[in-house]
């Protein structure tokens, strides 16, 4: 049986990742992460799953958020399972950006959120992450805006 404590830690541990990246606190965004991470987000390794350095996955969630984008992402109906030290979590996803420096300024995103945690040193540490977009709204070149002056290429 999971205890509940390792469930609300695991939760913790995903809402602090959002806090983060919202934030913009690259080196906290960091510390949730293990060395290595599997990722199977679209917009950040292409179409096939990746196993990508801590730092270069981090590089590519900062370039997506760059000081010019202000962002809200969060978690819905969240679906833990933890057995010994790995765990993992489901759970629906709502996101949206707005870039003042681009009409319309608004994007919004809905899709289904996972991922793999390893208890670490005593921290649910995120090893696999994916995201299968549902819906997405308003300006695209939001999502993709880059802070270079334009969207990606």
């Amino acid at each position: 049986m999971t205890d509940a404590a390792s469930v609300e830690a695991v939760l913790r541990a995903a809402y602090v990742l959002d806090e983060a990246v919202d934030a913009k606190d690259w080196l906290r965004v960091r510390h949730s992460f293990m060395p290595m991470v599997t990722v199977r987000i679209g917009v950040l390794v292409g179409d096939e799953a990746a196993l990508v350095p801590v730092d270069e996955l981090v590089a590519g969630i900062a370039s997506l958020n760059p000081p010019a984008k202000l962002s809200c992402h969060t978690l819905l109906n969240p679906i833990v399972t933890v057995t010994a030290d790995h765990a993992s979590l489901r759970a629906k996803r709502h996101g949206w950006a707005s870039c003042a420096e681009l009409a319309p300024s608004l994007h919004e995103l809905w899709g289904l959120v996972s991922y793999g945690f390893k208890l670490s040193e005593g921290a649910w540490l995120i090893e696999e992450m994916g995201l299968v977009t549902l819906r997405e709204a308003g300006n695209q070149d939001v999502a993709l805006f880059r802070g270079v002056g334009r969207p990606a290429d």
